[in-house]
């Protein structure tokens, strides 16, 4: 955005209003106190000094509900992270973490500070009956009327989980009234956490065995439907298996042509005899058999090849289609029942498990407030506000007397 000369000089100008106002209100100040024959700098400094050290110091003295610290270790490993330890702790040791385990990680960090996760703490340990009851004093307690966003930032604020991305490590840490809630609380979110790693579990088996469950319940059902196909075949054809029955025609087959073979060997032996006239009744008879295996095998052949729709053949050929279609069912049952194995083997591979590092410890002594380090620590905050006041305050009185 361009901003012009004209609003430059207007934006300085509002600048420099406002500091003289301050300095005016510091110059009022002065006039008055020089009526009271008190110097103005040491009034202000009183006020905004002493004052807030003073009562920050009986603040740390007084008060009945100071906040003790709990804290917890943990991490979250898998069944494949033993393997490749040595090539992650080289990684982790530059600076880099690698695998799942951070997302794992971030994961349950913003559960942890989400509302599910203090709904369930408010369940198992009632959490904000604890911290708004008189517990706490008027500087640390929850508020009655607090809504719903306040409890959740009040939260926030008693319950910090942070993360070492180098060494995949969460420390939690709980802020309470008392050491033993402290740890309490601490406990609880650590069950909290673990049930919600083993949700993620759970999520990740299904999801990855969902779809193989899928096939192999179609391959089930193909394959039930394939056996009641050959079941219904046979009931209506009235044969167990076809191949059986044309081996069987076939044989029956070979052996009345070999007795063919027989009966012309003898006619023809007969025949050819010098007194055949002799045997003409036996070569008639012999005739008459070789006319009637004939028959037989012809109407044995058309049994086995014939032109009609109820020959061996075809229904040798249906029964084959059902019987492929049988087999190639089973052989896809057996391949999906190893695809399912396998894919639970897999997310098995992948189960996250929370293992606990240091257990919620149980403080002795307490975090907030510390007399010594919080009054210093007021005290600099509040001798570099008013040194930056008498510093603009200065500069003013300058400016005015050019």
């Amino acid at each position: 955005m361009v901003t012009t000369t004209d609003e430059i000089v207007h934006r300085a100008k509002a600048g420099w209003s406002l500091a003289l106002r301050l300095g005016g209100g510091l110059s009022n100040i002065q006039r008055r106190t020089k009526n009271l024959q008190v110097p103005w700098i040491r009034v202000f400094f009183f006020v905004i000094t002493l004052v807030p050290t003073v009562l920050t110091l009986f603040y740390a003295l007084t008060t009945s509900a100071p906040l003790y610290k709990s804290e917890t270790q943990f991490t979250i490993e898998d069944r494949q992270q033993g393997a490749a330890s040595g090539f992650s702790g080289l990684m982790a040791s530059i600076g880099i973490a690698g695998g799942s385990e951070p997302n794992s990680m971030y994961s349950l960090r913003r559960f942890i500070q989400s509302s599910d996760a203090l709904e369930q703490l408010e369940q198992h340990h009632g959490f904000r009956k604890f911290y708004a009851s008189p517990n706490g004093d008027w500087v640390t307690r929850l508020r009655t009327n607090a809504t719903p966003d306040d409890v959740l930032g009040y939260y926030s604020n008693m319950v910090t989980p942070h993360i070492s991305s180098t060494e995949n490590i969460m420390t939690l840490e709980v802020w309470a009234f008392d050491p033993e809630t402290a740890r309490d609380i601490a406990t609880n979110l650590l069950q909290i956490s673990e049930n919600f790693v083993n949700r993620m579990n759970n999520r990740a088996l299904k999801d990855q065995v969902a779809f193989r469950e899928k096939e192999l319940a179609n391959a089930q059902e193909r394959l039930l439907k394939a056996r009641v196909a050959v079941t219904e075949w046979r009931n209506a054809n009235g044969a167990l298996d076809p191949m059986v029955q044309a081996q069987m025609i076939q044989g029956l087959i070979n052996g009345m042509e070999a007795e063919l073979s027989k009966v012309r060997a003898d006619i023809s032996q007969l025949t050819d005899a010098a007194n055949a006239e002799r045997f003409k009744p036996r070569i008639q008879v012999l005739q008459d058999r070789e006319a009637s295996l004939l028959q037989q095998i012809a109407n044995t052949r058309d049994r086995l090849t014939g032109s009609t729709a109820h020959t061996v053949t075809t229904q040798l050929a249906d029964y084959e289609k059902l019987q492929a279609e049988m087999e190639f069912s089973q052989k896809n049952l057996e391949l999906s029942m190893a695809a399912l194995e396998s894919a639970r083997q897999v997310a098995l591979q992948k189960q996250k498990y929370l293992i606990l590092i240091s257990s919620p410890t149980l403080p002795s002594e307490r975090i907030f407030p510390l007399p010594g380090f919080h009054t210093l620590l007021v005290l600099v905050a509040t001798l570099l506000l008013f040194g930056i006041t008498v510093l603009l305050h200065s500069i003013v009185r300058d400016y005015r007397s050019v």
